[in-house]
């Protein structure tokens, strides 16, 4: 029988890009090198979609706004 390995992954890193993007509003410096795909995690993958979202839409992407538009969303963001 066997185990499926999962990927090579860090949590915390994940966290860390996450939160200096919300922080720093540096959406810009890192477009084009990252994509959700780069993310282990789905609820990772999600907030930097609704990030590239609303950075794309010109619209603020700090920790409340990433959090309303994930609790208001009905749909997933494909952007």
């Amino acid at each position: 029988m066997s185990k499926t390995i999962p990927p090579p992954h860090s949590m915390e890193a994940e966290q860390a890009v996450l939160a200096c993007l919300m922080i720093d509003d540096c959406y810009g410096i890192i477009d084009g090198y990252l994509d959700e795909i780069d993310f282990y995690d789905p609820m990772h993958k999600r907030i930097f979609k609704v990030i590239r979202h609303l950075a794309v839409s010109n619209q603020c992407y700090d920790l409340m706004s990433v959090f309303i538009f994930i609790n208001d969303a009905k749909e997933p963001v494909d952007t």
